[in-house]
């Protein structure tokens, strides 16, 4: 290769880097695009097949231009394509979004996109600099409160980790072997999701669903509708004071990354103390440390950060915790979705 030739390669290849740095700060300006399109039902009205950019701005009563010119973005990152000019449909990657599909993304695009969100991200900096929850910061409460005071908040929250649950659940159930246990406690389990697709894999089980009183009511309602109230029961309260007893199995999902140690230490021994010597405790979350991790664990440990105070932790940092709340670790073992399964046992 000449001098000039290298030189002209290496100009390329800055500029390259250049666009794709253009690329990551300009993300949230296709993010909006795409909770856009949720919101006004794009997904599901090109199910059956392209339609057009007039077409779709009647059914939405959005502005026709201004609807292409957004499609138009959609387009160029691959959530859509125009067949042929002002006319859409859906790609493979965005069919993901439609309310059809049973492990639709759009209840998470929902969440994430939200102004109370988009409004906590916006003040990383002083989260970074001060090392306290933009969230508080921004909404003088935290997110907790804010989602009970907030119903749309709280069902936007209910409805994205409901998603998430179809998401990693087929992953646990290829891990977690639970032939020889007869009731499971989803401890913050949500509306429910998870304990029902564990339950249905399982005509064996029993189980218990347990979380704050406004959202056990949800759990109820998607108990009910999968005809799981003869195995299941739902149970009401505040993990912190204290732990429904009766399992042989429980499982913390996505709970303790909210909680900075010393909360995520206490609400353990609520578990412990619910658990006799022979019971397993099963922890899903992402693993922090691990040189292969996505940036997605990296992005969620923010998350944490910015809303809630909680943090994404290590193996060792799990295997410390649950020894000073009276567990042994088992096992670890990473499943498909993302997401690692730590077993304990009671000491």
């Amino acid at each position: 290769m000449s001098m000039i030739e290298g030189r002209s390669a290496g100009i390329a290849k800055t500029a390259s880097s250049r666009e794709e740095l253009q690329r990551l700060v300009q993300g949230f300006q296709v993010s909006q695009a795409i909770h856009a399109a949720v919101v006004l039902g794009l997904p599901d009205l090109l199910a059956s097949g392209p339609r057009s950019a007039l077409d779709l701005a009647l059914a939405t009563q959005a502005d026709p231009e201004a609807l292409c010119r957004m499609m138009r973005v959609l387009v160029a990152v691959g959530v859509m394509r125009e067949i042929e000019l002002r006319k859409f449909e859906m790609s493979t990657m965005g069919a993901a979004l439609r309310t059809d599909d049973p492990h639709s993304i759009a209840p998470i695009v929902r969440l994430q996109c939200r102004s109370s969100h988009w409004q906590a991200w916006g003040n990383l900096l002083h989260s970074v600099s001060t090392g306290a929850t933009a969230f508080d910061h921004v909404h003088d409460m935290d997110v907790w409160a804010f989602r009970a005071t907030h119903r749309e908040e709280g069902d936007a929250f209910d409805n994205a980790m409901a998603a998430f649950a179809l998401q990693v659940s087929d992953a646990f159930l290829k891990v977690c072997d639970l032939g020889d246990a007869s009731h499971v406690v989803d401890v913050g389990g949500g509306d429910g999701t998870f304990l029902a697709r564990i339950l249905e894999a399982n005509a064996h089980l029993q189980g218990t669903v347990f979380d704050l009183p406004q959202v056990a009511e949800r759990a109820r309602m998607t108990i009910d509708s999968a005809h799981l109230d003869q195995r299941c029961e739902i149970a009401s309260g505040d993990f912190f004071k204290q732990v429904p007893g009766g399992g042989d199995v429980y499982i913390l999902k996505w709970v303790l990354h909210d909680w900075d140690d010393a909360a995520a230490l206490r609400i353990l021994r609520k578990c412990r103390n619910a658990m006799t010597v022979d019971c397993r405790l099963i922890i899903m979350e992402h693993l922090a440390g691990l040189s292969h991790a996505s940036p997605f664990v990296a992005l969620r440990d923010l998350q944490m950060l910015v809303f809630t105070g909680g943090r994404e932790r290590t193996r060792d940092e799990f295997e410390g915790l649950l020894a000073d709340a009276g567990f042994a670790v088992h096992s670890v073992v990473e499943t498909t979705a993302a997401v690692s399964t730590i077993e304990a046992v009671a000491l």
